[in-house]
């Protein structure tokens, strides 16, 4: 039980793009931060002229926004990989990591989602996470490893 959502799936069905959230602005700061050192640093090593220092010091603190922008592209566009191990179901997006233990899934099921095929995981908190499936996915394969781990039939609850 190992796949890829598929890509325009997944990118229809999460947030909306906004670069101007918490994350991006805090990861900006940081890097301009980081690099603003790194500026000071190479004019306190070097003799420069007064408007050298001013260009270093603009460009090191303008490339923190526009790192912090593109990293946010990249995860943005990056597929959610689904994957089972010992503990859990695991969900990576990007750098980031959802682990569903197999305690904690109250029940499971095949859902249609405007149309497409999807996996809907029901923890025992109600909260629903849903994983599309592209046309390869043999659910079978999918259905008796849930069975086996968690010990349900797939069905949810109304």
């Amino acid at each position: 039980m190992k796949w890829r959502e598929p890509w325009l799936l997944g990118l229809q069905h999460q947030p909306r793009f906004n670069p101007f959230q918490w994350q991006v602005l805090k990861s900006a700061l940081v890097c301009s931060g980081i690099f603003a050192v790194l500026g000071v640093v190479t004019v306190l090593t070097r003799e420069r002229s007064a408007s050298d220092i001013a260009l270093s010091l603009a460009i090191c603190v303008g490339m923190g926004p526009a790192i912090a922008l593109l990293t946010y592209i990249f995860y943005w566009l990056s597929p959610r990989k689904i994957d089972h191990g010992p503990n859990g179901i695991v969900i990576i997006k990007g750098e980031s990591i959802l682990l569903l233990p197999w305690q904690a899934i109250a029940s499971y099921g095949f859902v249609t989602v405007e149309g497409e095929g999807a996996l809907s995981l029901r923890d025992h908190a109600g909260v629903d996470h849903r994983v599309f499936l592209s046309d390869r996915i043999n659910r079978t394969v999918i259905e008796r490893t849930l069975r086996e781990h968690t010990g349900l039939a797939p069905g949810l609850p109304r």
